[in-house]
This record gives C-alpha cells, structure tokens and sequence, in this order.
C-alpha cells in the first residue's frame, strides 16, 4: 500500500535505549512497523492489552502490507481458567502459537520479523525450543514408516484418536489409512500405505470425508505445546534474538493487564506457571538490545521525535432527519480535501472493508478524483485512517469516510487459505443418523423399540452379523444387515421422556402408524391448499438484480456459507416470480438469516419498494436498525425505526415520511402493525421470530401475507429430514452450516462459589470482555448483585429481569449493549436471541433447573464472534441435584464441539422446533410413530398429493449358499461383510451398512465404492462382494424382484409372490468363486424381461 523507500533518519529507539510516544491507533502504529521493517531493523515484538487489540493490529498490518502477512507473525494467549485443556481453544490458535515460535526461533536477515503478541501471552511459560523442534515430524510420499509407529507417535505428541477426524489434533487408524489433522494446516491428512511405505498423501475435507488434492511432503506439528508430564519452563524470551525490539502498545493499560492476570491466576486452585509483572519487565530488557517504545498518553521518558496523526475523518452519526444531506457534503469536502494532498506530492490511499465497498466509492466519487498514480483506491480493511508525515503519506479508512466504526474482522476468517474441492466453510448440522447401543429406535414394520447393537448369530447353520433390538417383555428382533435401512433413531417431542416400546406382532404398532398417515395426508392437503391459494394471487415482479446490488453483496465482510448462498438464491427467485413471495428461513442463531434478509431487503429498494422489518422486541428493533444502517451507509437507502426508543414527535415524523416514501426500510416491533402506520409503496415485509408475537399480531401479519411479498426468519433450527421432506409444500430454507469463524464454546461445571464467579468475571474482563450472569430468580437477584458489587468493585454490574418497567429494561440492556457495562445480571430474558459479539462468557447459576435445549440456547447467547467462549455452569453447593438434571449438565459438557456431538445437542432443540412449524396437533404423531418415520410419511403424502411417482425403496432379500457373511471372515474369497479389520468403529460399520441396504442406483454403489476406498483404503474380497451385493438388489429392485434365493447355484426368484421360471426351469449358476457367481447372477438379472407394468 505505501512505501518507505527514499525515507531517511525515520526516528527509532537506539540500541538498549527507551523511548515513549503518544497513543496511536492500531493502524498507525502498523504503519510504523513496516516503515521501520523496510529499513531492515531488528525483529520487532508488539505487546498489547488484549486479544481485541492485538486482533485490529494483525489486521492492520495485513492490510497495510498489500495484504500479506510475510514474516507477519501472530502469537496470543491461553485464555480461559487456566488447567483448560489446550485443545479446547480456538481451532486454529495452537497452530498459530506454534508456528510462530518455529519461525521466530529462525530469523530472516533480509526481512526482518515482526512479532504481534500480548501481555497475557509473554507472561505464560512455554516449551524449549529445542523441545519443540524435536516433537515435529516431516513426512513424506515413499518413505518407509510403519503405520503402528507413525500412530504410538501421534499419541504422545497429543493426537486424539477418534473413528473419524472432525476436528484439529485429532488422529484416525482404519488398516492401511492413517487420517490426522495438523493444527497448523487448514485441512485434515490422509495417509494411504502400502505395507510399511507412505504410498501416498492426501488433504480431505472433513464435512465430506473425501479426499481433495495430493501432496509429496508435509510438516505435522504437536497437537498439544509442550508435554503433560513436564512443566514448561521456558518464555518467549527465549525465541528470541537479544536485539529484538519491543513496542509496548498503550503501556499503562498493558502492565494494569498483566497485574491482575498474576493475581487472577495466583488465587486459581490450578495455577499455571507465569510470569509476574516484574519478572516480565525484566524478561524484556535482557532482550531488548534494539530499543525499547512505549506508547500511551502522559507517559514519563525521553519522546520519540516522530510525527504521526490520525485522520480527521467523518465522526457523524446518522440520527435525525435532514442530516444525510449534510453528512454527504462533508464527505464529498473531505474527499477532495484529501485527493488534493496528491499535488503536494503526497500519497494518498482510500481502503475499503471489501471490493465492494470500493466499487461503490469509485462510482459514487470517481469524477471527483484527480488522475494521479500517487491516488490509490484500495481493498484493505483498517481501523481508521491516519497521516505519516515522513512519509507524506495520507491514509483514510472507509470507517472515516461513513462515520460508522466497524468491528475488525476475525483474525482466522480474512485471510485463511482454501482449497478447491472442498465444501463451503463452515461446520456443517448433518442430520444425525447414528445409531448407538442403547438408543431407542424405529422399524419401519414392528415399531419402537431399543437398540442393543451388532451380534452375530447362527441361523440355518450360517453365522451372519445381524441388529439387535429389543421390544416389550425383553422380545428381541434380529434385523440381518442387509435391511439395516429400515431402522432409523427414535426422535419424539418428549425432550428426554423415555418411549413406550412396542409388542412384537402386536397392533398397536399398525394403529398408531395408521393415525398418524391420516394426519399426516391432511397436513400435506392443507399446505398445498394454501400454496395454490398463493399462487393464484396477482404479486409484483422484482426487477433482476441491479449492479449496485452486486456491489452491496460484495461489502459483506464474511465468505458466504453454502446454505447461506442456496437461501439467498432462493429468496431472489421467489422475489423475481410474480406470486407473491412466502418464504421462511430457519437457522440456529448466528448463521447468518439477517445478511439473507439485508439482500432482500436492498433488491427490494432497488426496485422502488419499501420494506418493513417486524422484530419482537425494542432492543432487537435497536440492533436491527444498527446493522442495517452499518451496512447500508454507503448507499441512498433511508433506513429508519420505530419503537419506544422514539418520542412521540419522532414517531409521528417517522409515520408522516413512510407514507410519503421517503423511509426505504422501517425497522420496528408489532407497532408497525397498528392501523396508523402506513406506506406509499410497501413491497416486501421481513418477520424476524413470528412465533413470539401475539395471536392478534399474527392475524394482521397473516393480511400482510395476501398483499406483499414475506420473509419470515427463525432461530429455531429444524431438522434436515422436515425440510426435505416439506419441499414442495411449503417454501422453507435451513441454514445448516455453521460460520467457519464459530468456535466451540469451552463449558465447565462447578459447585456454586463466589470467589469462582469473581475469577471468571475478571478473567473476561481482562480480555476487554463482557459476561451473562444469569440467576433465574427474581426475589434474590438484587442481593446477589449487591454481594457481587463489592467483591467484584472493578467491575460494572446492571442487573435485568422480565418484572422491570420496560422503558427501564430497555435502557439497561442497551446500556450493557453499548458496552457501558461489564456483566448483565439477569433471568432468562437474554435467550430472546440478542446478538452481543463482545460477551464471550456466560455464567449460568442452577444449571440443573434447565432443559437440555434451554441450556443450548443459553450458551449459544456467547461464542458468537472470534475469541474462545466460557460457559461455567454452577450447581448447588451440596451438589445435591436429580438423576437427570445431573445427565443433562453432563451431556451438555461433553457435546460443547461443533462436531459431531454438536447435533446431539441439537437434536432436542430441532424437534422443538419441528412442533412449532407443524402445530401441537402434530405433536402426539411425532411421539407416537418418531420423527424420521413421520417425515417419510409427509414427504410420501405430499407426493401422492402432487401425482409425483413414489420415493423408490429397495427391499429385496438376498440369500445365498455361497456367501459366507462372518465378520471373522475377512480376507477369505466367499465373505460378503464389513470385516472388523477394515471399518473398526462398530457405529461406523453400521451407518455404511444402513447406506448400503437403502441404495436405490448403480451410481450411488459406485459413489459409496469410491468413497469406502478413499476412506478406508483397499478393499477386502469381502467389501467388494458386499457392494456386487448391493447392485444385485438394485437391479432386482427394478425388475420388481422382492427375494433371491440361490442354493446349489439354482437361483430361485421371486416376484408378487410367484417364482420365476424363464424358459420354464430355474435359471443356474456356473462359476466357481465368490466374486464369478455375484457377477454372473448379476448380468442375469440385468439380461431377464422387465416386469409387467400395472393396471
């Protein structure tokens, strides 16, 4: 973006010499950095307060340096109680620590490091840097390595070893196939050998399971720092060259950081080893031989003659009407105020957030620009802008260009690398499909029973693997796995109510499922009456997108997810057809539902309509007001709101301009719906949560319906079965993927303790952080927050509970939302889904009072933005809690990932909301028959109802003489199994067996058959015989075949009951070998006369 080059005399600290300047902005200060760097310094270190600062300076200097990060180093802290398992951080931070003490403890001559760190960081112990090179290991394609050894290795090195890697530091042995995920590498490693030799190296994508590209050779760095059995008991320090120089960023606040981060963790039961303040001060002066900076105002020591300003930029905000005109004055000054600079031999630079951003400057301002190669427009996110004398250099930032101040970008999302092939970031909901022992489960012809797992059983004198459950009076069905398709997990509405297990050959079974097809079928009826209702209604046609809705898409910070792009898509489909639109979007919170609604909303204006946005409460109204006019500020989109938060002045003006269009979007509450608000040209209405307004509400939203295109948003996830099952009658889209930058939240669980509670206050607090305190009693709240005021005197405590008046409760939650707080002492009125990025730990006072889905949604109020989110639930003190609730605490801890124990977590939730979207009368249907069979059943109604052709179900039984299907079988030429020796994982084994029985193509065999030898590479005799068998079935299936039979290779065929007999005899067999007879069966099957048709 600039250069130094030319520059001399730039002022620096002297050798071992100390020197101090008035506070900088984070932008600033990386500008300084790398004009110091070009005259090749020595390795600089930046110490900041927090992780926020330390996150808007990498920023900074990524952007400031043609965004590269070349010898740009990134090293933060352990946050959170200490003893907390390294692993537990943020996916990408031990990768980032470690390699950036592997290329700092090996300096560049030429280029010089620059090291961004905090005072947190420098202050914890870490392992020798001899230790640390010795526990990585370089693999490479050809080289002799035993895969038992390369395992024993991964396990001291701290891999987690698991049935499938998921996650970073986790580690995976199927045979010949090793999988492993390096923290440092953006995708997990698939190791493919051939005896003792690496025969070939592979990244795969972890959502998929498939492998993406290959590579010759990789580094594979510890999944933990330093070994458990040994305290580190080096520093920074020592990493680094004696002449480093160091910048004490803001100086007074980082050593008040480091203060009571020693005291927090002196008074932990489990202290870590860090430094303390002084040991610290004395760490940096034995390194410190290249000068030392301190910056911050008021500071005592010799200043550093050095000019650099921040930016006189546009601070306005944008309240009030009138004022955009005045605001677009002053932005037009300013920009040609500093475009003149240029014929002063200046350089001046505009960088914007996104292309986006940029494009829309150049077509807004372009004309006003002088041509001049010293001019620079440029795509760079920075704070703010600042001027560099020495330099003659201006730089301004798009925040100072639009007076709107925006959050920085995470650190892991703006410049993380990708790989083509592999699926949208983001950690992908799955439908949860596993079957363990112990879950309750459904067959399809018998009911509701439980499962006991895989055995295997002698039938016919043939041992076989077969499904166990277990029905009413211990009666056990063995399900061969051939037919594992029709069993699928048990799901009701009960949230942990155990089920009823049905009677074998019972009838109540046969009725309940009868019940609930009839319900279902008026379901379906019911919703397609209402869709053709709509579509026989005259709506307006948007207008294709226009290129200023290219442009605004493009400002959006983030990449989109894939479900992100598959809605948005939808939306403007809908919004492009002449009916009128009626689409909800369901996603948990965070996902990203407000940037669907934001483009919405925007091709709308574009269009010359107007949009209303209903949200349930005032403070969600405020929030939605701030995000969109953030988002739109660069733009003629006159976004306003209304709500209490008005005067009755300001709302009689705002009603005065919505009906005469000059309000693009009206953002408000339920007081949008009353008779006196009205618009000249309403064209699409955005409702946020639906559920939560009132029945007389939601008759007036349901009039909207008629008139004007609707988006109706929900937090409330719903199951991927329902929505496949839905499509077709109703339009609904799941955003199922979780943003790539979501971390899992860390959850602990702890006796009720004060001095807890304070530590973990303060710890947030030390972060610049916030914290939820929620305490679900209204008559002890007040007392609570007194005894908290004066242990914790530091901290600024409001407390919020559903019984305030509301102007009151209002003001105080947006007290805590500006940040003028630092902890909300509060009841459950924060599951109301308030986005609060900045509090990144909450406390939860008798967790055991709480449903499991509660406790989700609670702790997902936090871990919504880049840092590492604690979530410590407390128990009484006598640790007296029920069977239960002590259950649900314990599944809530384990399942804190964004794994695969994610979904568990969810499923609950999802059901709930289900039952929201279907109506209670459904409820008892769901819980009599379970949710995945309910949604076959809705999805085959609404077919029937469409005279769509029936979902093809392949249920064909298979027996023959010549198979021999033990799992012990193994390598034998007759087996037909999934040998232990090759899927290990019994719940594995039994999801590629429930894939395999429900195969309905000879494609899908083939692609299952890839996958099976990407997986787990080579394939047994008795794998392949078991996918021949699979196509067998296919191609049986679609000669409407329902049971093979082949004994002394006679084949016995049966269709409708009757058996075969082509040229009036038993067709035969004449192969010798296993694999002969499956393929020649198989071409006779292909070669036989279709099946009659019917009727």
């Amino acid at each position: 973006m600039f250069s130094a080059d030319g520059v001399t005399g730039l002022p620096a600290p002297g050798p071992e010499e100390e020197a101090v300047f008035p506070a900088l902005s984070t932008t600033a200060m990386a500008a300084l950095l790398l004009a110091w760097r070009a005259k090749a310094p020595p390795a600089t270190v930046v110490v900041t307060d927090t992780p926020n600062t330390l996150d808007a300076l990498y920023q900074d200097c990524h952007s400031l340096n043609a965004c590269t990060l070349d010898n740009i180093h990134y090293f933060p802290a352990w946050d959170g109680p200490s003893g907390t398992d390294t692993r537990g951080g943020a996916p990408d931070l031990l990768g980032d620590r470690l390699q950036t003490l592997l290329q700092t403890s090996a300096p560049s001559p030429s280029s010089p490091h620059i090291l961004l760190t905090t005072v947190q960081a420098l202050m914890q112990r870490l392992p020798a840097p001899d230790q640390l090179r010795r526990d990585c290991l370089t693999l490479r394609a050809g080289m002799t390595l035993p895969p038992e050894s390369l395992c024993e290795t991964l396990q001291h090195l701290g891999y987690d070893f698991q049935p499938e890697v998921m996650d970073k530091s986790e580690a995976a042995k199927r045979g010949g196939v090793v999988d492993l995920w390096s923290p440092h590498h953006p995708f997990p490693l698939r190791l493919d050998f051939f005896g003792d030799e690496i025969d070939s190296i592979r990244f795969f994508d972890p959502a998929r399971q498939r492998s993406l590209e290959r590579v010759t050779e990789t580094d594979i760095l510890p999944a933990r720092e330093h070994d458990e059995a040994v305290a580190p008991e080096a520093t920074l320090a020592d990493y680094l060259p004696e002449n480093t120089r160091w910048v004490l960023f803001e100086a007074d606040s980082l050593l008040q950081h480091a203060e009571r981060f020693a005291q927090l963790n002196e008074e932990e039961d489990e202290a870590q080893s860090v430094l303390d303040p002084e040991d610290l001060l004395s760490l940096i002066h034995s390194r410190a031989g290249g000068g030392i900076l301190r910056t911050g105002d008021g500071l005592d020591g010799v200043p550093l003659r050095l000019e650099l300003y921040p930016a006189e930029g546009l601070t306005a905000s944008r309240n009030g009407p009138g004022e955009p005109e005045a605001l677009e004055n002053a932005r037009i000054a300013l920009i040609e105020s500093e475009s003149s600079l240029t014929q002063k031999g200046w350089t001046v630079v505009f960088a914007f957030n996104t292309d986006g951003s940029r494009a829309r400057f150049l077509e807004a301002y372009g004309a006003r620009l002088p041509e001049d190669p010293r001019l620079h427009i440029v795509h760079g996110m920075i704070a703010e802008g600042f001027r560099f004398p020495a330099l003659k250099l201006s730089v301004l930032a798009e925040s100072d260009i639009h007076g709107i101040r925006k959050h920085t970008r995470n650190k892991y999302d703006s410049h993380s690398p990708t790989r083509k092939g592999a699926s949208a970031a983001g950690a992908r909901i799955t439908e949860l499909s596993d079957i363990q022992p112990g879950d309750w489960v459904v067959h399809i012809d018998h009911g509701i029973g439980k499962y006991l797992g895989l055995y295997e059983i002698t039938f016919d004198g043939k041992t076989r693997e077969v499904l166990t459950i277990e029905y009413a009076q211990g009666a056990k069905l063995h399900l061969p796995v051939g037919q594992a398709h029709l069993l699928s997990r048990y799901a009701g509405l009960g949230g942990g109510v155990t089920p009823e297990p049905h009677t074998l050959g019972g009838e109540r079974w046969n009725r309940q499922k009868v019940i609930a097809e009839r319900a279902v079928r008026d379901l379906a009826a019911q919703m397609l009456e209402t869709q053709a209702k709509r579509a026989a209604m005259p709506g307006h046609t948007f207008a294709p997108d226009t290129p200023w809705q290219a442009e605004f898409e493009a400002t959006f910070p983030f990449t989109e997810t894939a479900d992100q792009e598959t809605a948005i898509a939808a939306v403007k489909r809908d919004m492009e057809d002449s009916k009128p639109m009626d689409r909800l979007i369901c996603g948990d919170v965070g996902f990203g539902k407000t940037e669907v609604a934001m483009r919405a909303a925007f091709k709308a204006v574009m269009d010359g309509k107007q949009v209303a946005v209903l949200v349930p409460t005032t403070v969600l109204a405020l929030q939605h007001f701030q995000t969109f006019t953030e988002r739109m500020a660069a733009f003629p989109v006159r976004v306003d709101m209304l709500s209490r938060f008005r005067s009755a002045a300001e709302q009689k003006d705002i009603l005065a301009r919505a009906r005469r269009g000059e309000i693009d979007i009206l953002i408000g509450t339920h007081r949008i719906t009353s008779k006196d608000v009205a618009f000249q040209d309403l064209g699409l209405v955005i409702i946020d949560e639906e559920q939560r307004f009132g029945v007389r509400h939601k008759e007036k939203l349901k009039d909207m319906r008629q008139l004007v295109d609707v988006l109706t948003l929900s937090a409330t996830p719903i199951p991927r079965t329902l929505y496949l099952s839905l499509t077709g009658a109703r339009d609904v889209s799941s955003i199922q993927t979780a943003p790539r930058e979501r971390l899992p939240v860390h959850t602990d669980v702890k006796p009720f303790d004060l001095h807890l509670i304070r530590n973990t206050i303060l710890r947030e607090l030390n972060r610049d952080g916030q914290v939820f305190l929620l305490h679900n009693r209204v008559q002890t709240i007040h007392s609570l927050a007194q005894k908290l005021e004066q242990l914790i005197p530091e901290a600024r405590i409001v407390t919020a509970h559903g019984q305030m008046p509301e102007r009151r409760l209002e003001n105080i939650m947006r007290k805590f939302s500006d940040g003028d707080a630092d902890v909300l002492l509060c009841t459950t009125i924060i599951e109301s889904g308030v986005d609060m990025p900045n509090v990144n730990t909450i406390i939860i006072d008798r967790a055991d009072r709480f449903g499991l889905a509660e406790l989700y949604q609670l702790r997902g109020r936090v871990g919504r933005y880049k840092h590492q989110a604690h979530c410590l639930l407390l128990l009484p003190p006598d640790g007296r809690i029920s069977g239960v609730a002590r259950e649900r605490v314990r599944v809530l801890r384990k399942y804190s990932s964004l794994g695969a124990g994610f979904k568990i977590a969810l499923r609950d939730l999802e059901i709930r909301g289900a039952g929201n979207l279907l109506g209670s009368e459904q409820s008892g249907h769901i819980a009599d028959i379970g949710f995945d069979l309910y949604c076959q059943l809705l999805e085959q109604s609404i077919r029937r109802l469409k005279k769509l052709p029936p979902q093809k179900l392949v249920d064909v039984k298979i027996r023959a003489d010549f198979l021999d299907l033990r799992p012990a079988a193994g390598e034998s030429d007759d087996a037909c199994c999934l040998p232990v020796t090759y899927i290990e994982d019994e719940s594995l084994r039994v999801e590629i067996y429930r894939r395999l029985a429900g195969l309905a193509t000879f494609g899908a065999v083939d692609e299952i058959q890839e996958e099976l030898l990407d997986r787990f590479g080579r394939m047994p005799a008795a794998v392949q015989n078991l996918l021949q068998l699979a196509r067998i079935r296919v191609a049986a299936s679609l000669q409407d075949i329902r049971d093979i039979d082949v004994r002394a290779k006679k084949v016995y065929l049966t269709r409708n009951g009757n058996l075969l007999t082509p040229n009036h005899r038993l067709p035969r067999l004449h192969q010798k070998t296993a694999p002969d007879l499956l393929q020649e069966l198989l071409e006779l099957l292909r070669q036989m006369d279709p099946a009659p048709k019917k009727g």
